[in-house]
C-alpha cells in the first residue's frame, strides 16, 4: 500500500463511532483522516469536523452538509483556522448502497466530498400500489414490488429452525389445512406446538435503506405485555426466480427469516451467463438484443389478436408510438392496440436437470380481473440446444396468465470446461498444457495485492504462509487468499491447484472462506490473462477487480504463462527508395483484433499483427495462429474455430503497387481449392490522420484467400526528423508539409491579459509591442499597484515553432531581469487548435514559472490542420459526442473511491485539448491534466484520433496518447474514457475508475453516449427521445396553427 496513502471516516448528523486505528479518533468529530505509513494505518487528523449543523437545501436535489469546528489548522496563507469538511450530496435515484467520494482539497483545511445517494431525494413514504395485496411501492423509483407468486396457494414452506424445530410457513396468506389454526383462525406461520406462530399480514414494508420486510403478529406475552414478530426479510437474488425462506435467529421477542428471491430486486438487465449443477456453461448473450425486439404470434385459432414481443436477459426496446406498461418489462402484449405487461427484468436464466435453461419474468399487468384465476400476468421462456437456429414459439398460457415460449436455439448449447490439477490444465481442443507452478511463491512470502480500501495476500495453487496472528488466516490450515484492513483478518477461501479451462479462459477458485453477511462464504476468483509481456511474478501483474454481492473477490492476474504457442515475424521493411516502415506498435501483446461480419456471413475475424493471437476467452483460435475465424453458427468448440493463416519469419513486404503487404500462410485445407492452404493478406495504406483504426475485410477468393484492407498511420514510412520553424510567423507540419500562417495575428496595437496577481501583459504576436526602455520587446509585463512599473517580459521574433501533435509555440527570451538579477523574463504563446467556431479566438494568460516564464494560451482556427471528428459509428447507429466539448471552462472528473490523495484534481475535455486553465499549468496541448498540490501538472495525454466503438460492453472509447514520460519504462501516459449510455436529461460526468503507472480510466455515463433511433412519422404529433427517455408532443401546436392561419398564411 502507498506510503502516504490517506483514508476518510465519516458519519452522518452523529459523531463516528470507535475508529479501530491507534487511539480511535475524537470521541465527538463526525469525520477523521487517517494515513498508511509503510502499510500500517495511523490517525494523522483526529478530527476534521463535527457534526453540529443540519443538512443546507443547495437547490432541488442537491444537499450540503458541513462538518464545523475540526481541530487546529494552518491555512496556505499562514493563517490559522480549523479544519472544516463539506459533503455534497446530491439525489441519485438506485444509489443508496454507494458512498461518498473524495473531491478536492480547497486550501489547507476545508475537505470537500461528493456524494451521489438516494438519501438526498425528496422523502417520499413507500405504499401498497392500489391495496394490492403482497405489494409495495417505493415512490422513489416508482417501481412496485410484488411478492404474489411466492403465495402457497397449496401447501407451504417448511422451513428447519434452531434446536430442531420446524416452521410451516406461507407468504401473506395462510397455511392451508389444519396445520397452523389458533383459535380457529388459520395462520401465516407457526411451529409444531404452536407456541410460536404469526398471524395472517398482506402488507408489505419498504424502508428507507431499501429493506423489503412482511411482519406477522404473534401472541402477546402475559408478563412483558409485548407482541411477538415474526419478521420476513426479502433480500435481492437475481439467481433465484422465487427461492425459499431460512431461518436466521431469534432477536429478543421477535423470530427473523431472510427470503432470497429475484421478486426483491429492481428490474435491470441480467447476467446471461448459466452454469448447471454439473459444470456446464451456456450463454444466452446472442439472444439479447440492442435493437428491435423478438416478435412472437399467438398460434390459438381463438386468440389471431395476439401478437408478443420479448427480449433476453434485459427490457424490451422501444416500440414504434408507444411503450409496454410498467417500464423495464422483458415481454409485452399487444391485442388491437393495446399492450399489456408481461413481466419484469430482475432473475437471471437458469438450467435444469434434463439441459434445458429458462428464464422468467414476473408480475405483469393485471389479468382475469375479480373472477377466481384473478393474477398477474407472467412469461416463462424455455431454451432448447439445437444445432440450427430458430426463431421463439408461443407454447400455451396457464389458467393464472402464465405465458410459456419454447425456443432451440444454438445458444443454448454448452459449452465445457476443463479442471486439471497439480497447477496444471490441458487445452482440450488442442492439448496444450498451462502450467502455473512457477507462479507459486518458494518462501515463506506472498502476493500483496490493494484495492477496494483492502490489502489482499495471495498464493497461487498452494497455502499462504504467513509469519505471525493474522486471525482467521492462520487460525485455519490451508487458507490461499487472506484480506486485511487495520486489524481485519478475513479468510477468502481455501488453496487448491485445479485450473480451470473454459473456452480461453483459464481460473483458479478459492471457496469456503470465512463467513460475510452471515449467509455467504467468502470466495476468492482469480482469472489469468494471456500477456506476452508480463512474466506474472510482479505485483504489477495482478490487478484486484471488485467484491461482488455474494463477497466474491476477483482478480486478473496478466502472465504469458496463460498465452497459447506464441510466434512473432520480423515487422519491419525497407523499401526499394530506401524508406523504412515498421509495425511493431501494432503487434498486440494481451489483444487481437476483431472483426465482426456475423450480419453477413456468420464469421468473426481475429487477427494480430506480426505474431499469434492472444488466448481469450471466445478465440481459442489454434496455437500459431495469427488469423482465424469464428463460424458463430457452430456452437461446437472442436470445429468452429478455423485456421486460415500462420506468421512465418518475414512476413511483410511491399508489393508491385508499393503498398506494404502482410502475409500469413499455411492455414487449414481450403475447401474451395483442392489442395491449397488458407492464408490471409492485409494490404496497408498509409493514412497520417488515421489512428486506432482496425483492419476490414474487402474479399475471400474460394474461401481460400482473404484479403483485409488497413488504413492506418502506423503505414507510413518512418518520417527523419525537420526543423519545422520558419522566421516568417508562419510553421509547417513535417509529416503533411501543411503551412501554419499566423500573420493575421499581428496587430499596430497588440493584445491585452491579466494575470489576477496585480501584474497585466501586453504583446503581440510576431511584431514589437511599446516598452518602456526597450525596442524589440514582444511581451511587456505592467504593474497594476505599488510603483507601476514595466518590465520587458521578451524580445519578439518571428520563428514560430510546430512542436509536436498540432502545437504551436513563439518563445520570447531575453527579458529584464528578475529575482535579483538572477533570471531574464521570457514569455511563451502556445497556440492550439480551437473548437468549431472559435475563429481567430482570445489569447489567456495561464501561469508563471518561478523563473520568470509567462506563459499565455490561445485557441485559434488559425492553428487547426484537422480536427479529430468527435463521432463513431456502432451497431446501432452513429454516436455524437460533441455535444460534451467544452470551448470554455473544463470537466473535473471524480475519483470512485476515497484514497486518492488529497489535493489531486483531474481535468478533461472531450475531443479537444483543454481550455487554459488559470494559474495552473497543464501543458497545451493536453486533453486530460492530472494536478496535485506542489507538483507539476502532468499531461495524461493528447487527442490524436476520433472514438472508437467497443463491440464487447457497447461503449464508445477515446484515446489520449503521447502524455507525460511515466516511471515504467520509456513509455508515456494514456488515458481512455470509456462513454456508457445512460437514457435520461443528464450527460453525466467522468469519473477515474482505474489508474496504474503509465495509464488511466475513467468512465462517463451520460445520455449523449445514447445511439438516436430512428422515428417514423407519428400521426398523433409525438416524437419519442429514446436518449432522454422522453416523449414530446407537439399536438396542440397544430391547434394553435389552426387558430393563426391568417397569421401563417401571410
Amino acid at each position: 500500500m502507498d506510503s502516504k496513502q490517506r483514508k476518510y471516516y465519516i458519519n452522518v448528523c452523529r459523531p463516528l463511532n470507535h475508529v479501530h486505528v491507534g487511539s480511535g479518533c475524537d470521541p465527538l468529530a463526525s469525520a477523521c483522516l487517517t494515513q498508511f505509513n509503510n502499510g500500517k494505518e495511523e490517525v494523522l487528523k483526529s478530527n476534521i469536523g463535527k457534526g453540529i449543523h443540519r443538512p443546507v437545501i443547495e437547490r432541488d436535489g442537491h444537499l450540503l452538509l458541513e462538518f464545523t469546528d475540526g481541530q487546529s489548522c494552518i491555512e496556505t496563507d499562514k493563517t490559522v483556522t480549523v479544519y472544516r469538511t463539506k459533503i455534497y450530496l446530491e439525489c441519485s435515484k438506485g444509489y443508496l448502497s454507494v458512498g461518498p467520494r473524495f473531491e478536492e482539497m480547497v486550501g489547507a483545511c476545508t475537505v470537500v466530498l461528493h456524494w451521489q445517494t438516494e438519501a438526498a431525494c425528496a422523502i417520499d413514504t413507500a405504499e401498497s400500489p392500489n391495496t394490492t395485496p403482497c405489494a409495495v411501492k417505493d415512490l422513489n423509483s416508482q417501481y412496485s414490488y410484488n411478492l404474489e407468486p411466492l403465495m402457497k396457494k397449496s401447501g407451504f414452506y417448511s422451513v428447519p429452525g434452531g434446536n430442531g424445530q420446524k416452521f410451516n410457513m406461507n407468504i401473506c396468506s395462510a397455511v392451508p389445512g389444519d396445520d397452523c389454526k389458533h383459535e380457529g383462525a388459520n395462520l401465516a406461520l407457526c411451529n409444531g406446538d404452536k407456541s410460536i406462530y404469526g398471524k395472517v399480514n398482506k402488507k408489505l414494508e419498504w424502508s428507507d435503506d431499501g429493506l423489503l420486510t412482511l411482519s406477522y403478529d404473534g401472541k402477546i406475552d402475559s408478563k412483558t405485555g409485548r407482541t411477538m414478530k415474526i419478521v420476513i426479510t426479502f433480500t435481492c437474488r437475481r439467481d433465484i426466480p422465487l427461492g425459499i425462506p431460512r431461518y436466521i435467529r431469534k432477536d429478543g421477542e421477535n423470530y427473523l427469516f431472510e427470503f432470497g428471491t429475484s421478486l426483491a430486486c429492481l428490474p435491470k438487465p441480467v447476467d446471461c451467463l448459466v452454469t448447471d449443477n454439473v459444470g456446464n456453461q451456456y450463454d444466452l448473450t446472442p439472444l439479447a438484443r440492442t435493437q428491435g425486439n423478438w416478435q412472437v404470434v399467438d398460434t390459438r385459432s381463438s386468440h389471431k389478436d395476439l401478437t408478443y414481443f420479448i427480449n433476453v436477459c434485459r427490457p424490451i426496446n422501444h416500440m414504434t408510438n408507444s411503450t409496454c406498461p410498467g417500464g423495464p418489462v422483458g415481454a409485452c402484449q399487444v391485442s388491437k392496440g393495446k399492450r399489456f405487461s408481461m413481466g419484469y427484468v430482475q432473475s437471471n436464466p437458469v438450467a435444469a436437470e434434463d439441459g434445458s435453461l429458462s428464464i422468467h419474468y414476473y408480475h405483469g399487468t393485471l389479468c382475469h380481473n375479480t373472477t377466481k384465476h384473478q393474477g398477474y400476468r407472467s412469461t416463462r421462456i424455455n431454451f432448447y440446444c439445437s444445432n440450427t437456429e430458430h426463431d421463439p414459439v408461443f407454447e400455451g398460457e396457464s389458467a393464472d396468465c402464465e405465458y410459456t415460449f419454447i425456443w432451440k436455439t444454438l445458444a443454448a448449447c454448452s459449452f465445457k470446461r476443463q479442471v486439471g490439477k497439480d497447477c496444471k490444465v490441458e487445452d482440450p481442443l488442442y492439448h496444450y498444457h498451462f502450467d502455473f507452478n512457477t507462479l507459486k511463491k518458494a518462501d515463506s512470502s506472498h502476493y500483496k495485492v490493494t484495492g477496494g480500501g483492502y490489502t489482499f495476500m495471495l498464493d497461487v495453487c498452494q497455502p499462504l504462509k504467513l509469519k505471525g496472528d493474522y486471525g482467521l488466516c492462520t487460525s485455519k490450515s490451508g487458507v490461499g487468499a487472506c484480506q486485511t484492513k487495520g486489524q481485519l483478518r478475513m479468510d477468502l477461501g481455501q488453496s487448491n491447484d485445479r485450473l480451470i479451462y473454459t473456452d480461453g479462459d483459464i481460473s483458479l477458485r478459492y471457496e469456503n472462506g470465512s463467513l460475510c453477511h452471515k449467509k455467504f462464504n467468502r470466495t476468492t476468483i482469480i482469472w489469468f490473462k494471456c500477456d506476452h509481456s508480463k512474466d506474472g511474478t510482479h505485483l504489477s501483474d495482478i490487478k484486484y477487480i471488485n467484491e461482488t454481492g455474494d463477497c466474491t473477490y476477483v482478480f486478473e492476474w496478466s502472465t504469458r504463462r496463460a498465452c497459447a504457442p506464441y510466434k512473432m515475424g520480423e515487422c519491419s521493411v525497407r523499401g526499394k527508395d530506401g524508406q523504412q516502415y515498421d509495425l511493431s506498435d501494432l503487434a498486440l501483446p494481451n489483444d487481437n483484433y476483431i472483426y465482426d461480419n456475423r450480419a453477413l456471413s456468420k464469421k468473426k475475424y481475429i487477427l494480430n499483427v506480426c505474431s499469434t493471437v492472444v488466448l481469450k476467452k471466445g478465440m481459442a483460435c489454434p496455437p500459431n495462429v495469427s488469423s482465424c475465424y469464428v463460424d458463430t453458427n457452430d456452437k461446437n468448440p472442436k470445429t468452429k474455430y478455423h485456421s486460415i493463416g500462420e506468421v512465418s519469419r518475414n512476413p511483410l513486404s511491399i508489393n508491385p503497387s508499393g503498398h506494404l503487404t502482410l502475409t500469413y500462410q499455411n492455414g487449414e485445407q481450403c475447401t474451395g481449392m483442392k489442395g491449397a492452404r488458407a492464408q490471409t493478406v492485409i494490404t496497408f495504406q498509409c493514412d497520417e490522420k488515421a489512428m486506432d483504426t482496425t483492419p476490414r475485410l474487402l474479399y475471400h477468393e474460394n474461401d481460400c484467400v482473404y484479403n483485409f484492407l488497413w488504413i492506418t498511420s502506423k503505414a507510413c514510412p518512418i518520417a527523419t526528423k525537420h526543423d519545422s520553424g520558419t522566421n516568417n510567423c508562419t510553421a509547417v507540419n513535417p509529416l503533411t508539409k501543411y503551412t501554419f500562417d499566423l500573420n493575421k495575428l499581428h496587430t499596430g496595437t497588440g493584445y491585452h491579459v491579466s494575470d489576477s496577481r496585480g501584474h497585466t501583459m501586453d504583446f503581440n504576436v510576431c511584431g514589437a509591442i511599446k516598452c518602456s526602455k526597450a525596442n524589440k520587446s514582444g511581451a511587456c509585463q505592467d504593474e497594476t499597484t505599488g510603483d507601476k512599473r514595466q518590465f520587458n517580459a521578451g524580445n519578439y521574433n518571428k520563428h514560430l515553432e510546430y512542436i509536436e501533435d498540432g502545437l504551436l509555440a513563439l518563445n520570447y527570451s531575453g527579458g529584464e531581469k528578475c529575482h535579483h538579477n538572477n533570471h531574464a523574463r521570457s514569455t511563451v504563446i502556445n497556440f492550439v487548435c480551437g473548437a468549431k467556431g472559435t475563429g481567430i479566438g482570445q489569447p489567456q494568460f495561464v501561469d508563471e514559472t518561478d523563473d520568470c516564464t509567462y506563459y499565455i494560451a490561445w485557441h485559434t482556427e488559425l492553428a487547426c490542420e484537422n480536427r479529430v471528428k468527435c463521432s463513431v459509428e456502432t451497431s446501432n447507429g452513429i454516436v455524437d459526442l460533441s455535444p460534451l466539448i467544452k470551448s470554455s471552462g473544463h470537466y473535473i472528473a471524480v475519483p470512485d473511491d476515497l484514497n486518492t490523495q488529497p489535493g489531486t484534481v483531474y481535468y478533461i475535455n472531450v475531443c479537444r485539448p483543454l481550455n487554459p486553465i488559470k494559474h495552473t499549468l497543464c501543458p497545451s496541448n493536453a486533453a486530460a491534466c492530472k494536478v496535485k498540490a506542489r507538483t507539476r501538472p502532468q499531461s495524461l495525454g493528447k487527442v490524436n484520433s476520433a472514438p472508437r466503438f467497443n463491440s464487447k460492453d457497447g461503449s464508445i472509447i477515446i484515446s489520449y496518447d503521447h502524455g507525460e514520460k511515466c516511471l515504467a519504462g520509456n513509455r508515456t501516459i494514456t488515458s481512455k474514457i470509456y462513454f456508457y449510455c445512460l437514457p435520461g436529461l443528464s450527460q453525466g460526468h467522468p469519473v477515474l475508475v482505474q489508474k496504474t503507472a503509465c495509464q488511466y480510466k475513467f468512465e462517463w455515463y451520460t445520455n449523449v453516449a445514447c445511439t438516436k433511433q430512428q422515428t417514423e412519422n407519428a400521426t398523433n404529433c409525438t416524437f419519442y427521445d429514446s436518449s432522454r427517455l422522453y416523449t414530446y408532443d407537439l399536438a396542440p401546436l397544430t391547434k394553435r396553427a389552426k387558430k393563426n392561419k391568417q397569421l401563417l398564411d401571410i
